[in-house]
């Protein structure tokens, strides 16, 4: 199934050390995290090896953590090369730095001048226990004045968190809105409810008492479309919220991998039928399907997907799998197939190259 799969996106994970310690941070993050971060060697090899991997699909390189902005210089310095390539640039940031609306104008403009094309923000409960939702506002206002492209990712755990509610409702998040919605900044700048899992160590099964996540029952978004790399320089399968803690999701590379060990790694993902699988049905069907015990009753409703990915690669799971195989082989086969194409189908009604 190799040639189904060229990746639209290269995910950096560039460090794990952050200035917030949110409970629900899928890698750990937190101000005592390892300080392994990226080079600008690494990064610019990571670039290269993508492109060459992958240049006819490649569109953007997403630069995320852990926190980013601490990598300062060496930052700034691969967006250029990143823009220097012919990519698109994103950055992932919990805003920090934006203690003011004029110095996250400079930070922001400094960036654009190296090529950055958007900003991303996660806040939230978590998040605001360390970065107060004043800096995020600061942040997308500076983006709105630069006319940067600006998304703001609001943490959810659960129906009675009431997050988003009270971000959109800031005045100044209103005024932006309100802004896009007549037309006056379009397509610059968007809020979204992002729906977030315990990482409690061991038990996957924390996420039980929110709601369904509405992608649950179908197949997996997040394979297959980017391809991350971790500060160690490991090969995630996924920018999934358990990769880093599960063993099959990650391959090693060499320490400076070129076109051909990236393309040849991520074949050894695209070969492997469990993932297939989980990209065609999704990991809560599989469940459904194969692995619910008599008697036990909706076992995976309320949980989040990426919890649910997580329980399938037990051991045990796995050699229950393995022995079912065969049985579904085909009609998985036929799913990503039949799944490719909708997808490719849907890029070109946008204007976009698959």
């Amino acid at each position: 199934m190799q040639q189904l799969f060229s990746p639209s996106t290269l995910s950096l994970i560039t460090t794990f050390r952050c200035t917030a310690a949110c409970p629900s941070c899928c890698f750990g993050c937190s101000p005592k995290a390892s300080s392994v971060a990226m080079s600008l060697r690494s990064m610019r090899c990571y670039i290269d090896a993508a492109v060459e991997a992958f240049g006819e699909t490649l569109k953007v390189v997403v630069f995320t953590g852990g926190e980013c902005f601490l990598l300062g210089l060496r930052l700034r310095l691969a967006i250029a090369y990143a823009s220097h390539r012919g990519l698109s640039t994103r950055v992932v940031t919990n805003g920090y730095w934006a203690t003011s609306v004029e110095r996250a104008v400079r930070t922001l403009r400094v960036l654009q001048r190296c090529g950055l094309n958007e900003i991303n923000f996660s806040t939230g409960a978590g998040h605001q226990r360390w970065v107060p939702q004043n800096r995020v506002v600061n942040g997308c206002v500076a983006a709105a004045r630069l006319a940067m492209p600006c998304v703001v990712n609001v943490e959810q755990h659960g129906p009675e968190d009431e997050g988003y509610r009270l971000f959109v409702e800031d005045a100044r998040i209103a005024e932006l809105l309100a802004q896009r919605d007549k037309g006056e900044r379009p397509s610059l700048f968007a809020v979204m409810a992002g729906v977030w899992m315990e990482q409690s160590a061991g038990d996957a099964r924390k996420g039980t008492k929110r709601p369904v996540v509405p992608s649950t029952m179908r197949g997996c978004d997040a394979l297959f479309d980017a391809v991350s790399f971790s500060p160690m320089g490991e090969l995630y399968a996924c920018c999934g919220l358990t990769a880093k803690r599960n063993r099959h999701l990650s391959l090693a590379l060499p320490r400076y991998p070129n076109g051909e060990d990236l393309r040849e790694a991520w074949d050894r993902f695209a070969e492997d039928f469990l993932l297939l699988w989980i990209y065609a049905e999704g990991a809560a069907s599989i469940y459904s399907r194969c692995l619910q015990r008599s008697g036990e009753t909706a076992a995976v409703n309320g949980m989040h997907s990426c919890a649910v990915c997580q329980m399938l690669f037990h051991e045990e799971s796995m050699a229950r799998l393995r022995s079912v195989y065969a049985d579904h082989r085909a009609r998985v086969f036929q799913l990503c197939r039949l799944r490719h194409r909708l997808l490719e189908g849907e890029c070109k009604e946008m204007g976009l190259k698959f």
